[in-house]
């Protein structure tokens, strides 16, 4: 059965900088990883941990968490 390469769901954009969600088996229809993003569409390099952050706290949503990570400096924008 043939693929198609389908972009990921932009999660968060601030300041710039933006951050996709992962997908389990790196398949859009398994659903995203609960806990793992990235910052770049066409690579697995930049995929991160929320929980690796050094702000990561469980009483904040992801997007509060990311977007302080952003202004703080955690997570820049990808050049590509």
């Amino acid at each position: 059965m043939p693929y198609i390469w389908t972009e990921p769901d932009l999660f968060v954009e601030h300041n710039d900088v933006e951050v996709y969600h992962t997908y389990r088996n790196d398949r859009y229809d398994d659903g995203v990883k609960e806990f793992w993003y990235t910052t770049n569409l066409l690579s697995t390099d930049n995929d991160f941990d929320i929980r690796d952050l050094e702000n990561y706290d469980t009483t904040k949503s992801h997007k509060e968490i990311l977007i302080e990570a952003i202004e703080k400096g955690f997570i820049t924008k990808e050049e590509i």
